[in-house]
């Protein structure tokens, strides 16, 4: 089921914060410091990642060797492309929701270049002094996110935030891949960043 109840999902989403203690927090901008040197590899698993592990902060790959993601970072490529405007320094997010994420980690000025999860055309923005500029010809621009208030987070699940041409494109994707058993809210532009804001940023 599709939905537009933004304000709820606002309320309710918690910050990533929350529950980390000052050794947490260490532990995930050590990995994040990594991350920024090479966003494409992955990093190291130590025993000490354990605590981030469990509080979903990282995950790790099937031979529990190598951190894949730190949200809202991922090591590897999607169609998600962010651009670091004063870097030019290149990396991908897991999730639509993450590609805001990432503007909110590092309270810098991104350019998201995507495409429409449904047909496939080209989508690109940028986040620019907390203001959203839209550059490709699509306008009303859609974010699905995947409301997990009553069921068990999952990687899977979290990574079904697409960026959509419109919602009509939204909800064609969610009629034929969605998870009956997850409520996907249709977000604006501006509803995603804010939730995005209320989840990573100090």
């Amino acid at each position: 089921m599709v939905s537009k109840r933004y304000q709820e999902v606002l309320e309710h989403v918690e910050n990533i914060f929350t529950e980390l203690d000052n050794n947490d927090v260490a532990l995930r901008n050590e990995l994040i410091n990594r991350f920024l040197e090479n966003p494409l590899k992955p990093a190291n698993y130590k025993d000490k990642y354990a605590t981030l592990v469990n509080k979903k902060i990282i995950n790790i790959d099937e031979s529990g060797k190598k951190v894949i993601s730190i949200y809202p970072f991922i090591c590897g490529t999607t169609n998600k492309k962010v651009v670091v405007c004063d870097s030019d320094t290149v990396m991908y997010a897991g999730s639509a929701i993450d590609a805001f994420g990432i503007h909110h980690t590092l309270e810098k000025d991104i350019e998201v270049i995507t495409n429409c999860q449904d047909c496939s055309l080209p989508i690109s923005f940028v986040i620019k002094d907390g203001k959203i500029e839209i550059l490709s010809c699509v306008q009303d621009i859609r974010v699905l996110f995947p409301n997990m208030k009553n069921k068990v987070w999952t990687l899977e699940i979290w990574s079904q935030s697409h960026f959509f041409k419109d919602s009509e494109s939204l909800q064609t994707w969610v009629e034929l891949f969605g998870d009956k058993e997850v409520d996907y809210i249709d977000l604006s532009l501006q509803e995603a960043y804010e939730i995005a804001k209320k989840i990573f940023a100090r």
